[in-house]
């Protein structure tokens, strides 16, 4: 039986290829002419936790890009959310929602800019989470990677993959 550690690095190795080939692939699905800015990503990133842990899901519904351009949000435990039922954005704020009932609240504690690409931005970042039911509800580390466009001074974001790191 594997650990939640390995799994934890499983989940985001998976994860980092799966990144890797989506946004090497250029299927024409994200915005065109991306030229994103770190601060821009940043602050839609602060917005993504503060819209999460609030429950302000509209906010959240505009954060994250509409269909076709949106490609996953994916997450190991808590709320596993992966494969196929990452990719459906018609069920993302439905998720949320269920994420919010069960108090889970996440705040952002770093991040990093990793560049442009041709039509988007690429950005990794931590965050702190809690949620009832996992880990006693104390707040844990979460590593993450994602992706978004850059167009008309709004940020879209359509990548985002969790993974809860081991416990210090």
């Amino acid at each position: 039986m594997r650990g939640p550690a390995s799994i934890a690095s499983a989940v985001i190795a998976s994860a980092a290829i799966a990144l890797a080939l989506a946004l090497g692939a250029g299927d024409g699905d994200a915005a065109q002419g991306s030229d994103c800015r770190s601060g821009e990503i940043r602050s839609a990133l602060d917005s993504f936790a503060h819209a999460y842990s609030g429950g302000d899901f509209p906010r959240l519904d505009r954060i994250f890009a509409p269909e076709p351009r949106f490609e996953w949000y994916s997450t190991d435990a808590p709320g596993r959310r992966l494969s196929r039922s990452a990719k459906n954005r018609a069920t993302l704020i439905p998720y949320f929602r269920a994420r919010h009932e069960r108090h889970d609240r996440i705040a952002l504690r770093s991040f990093r800019f990793n560049g442009n690409a041709p039509r988007w931005g690429n950005f990794q970042f931590t965050l702190r989470r809690r949620t009832d039911g996992y880990r006693g509800g104390a707040w844990f580390r979460v590593w993450g990677k994602g992706a978004a466009s850059c167009e008309a001074d709004e940020v879209s974001i359509f990548v985002v993959s969790l993974g809860t790191l081991p416990a210090r």
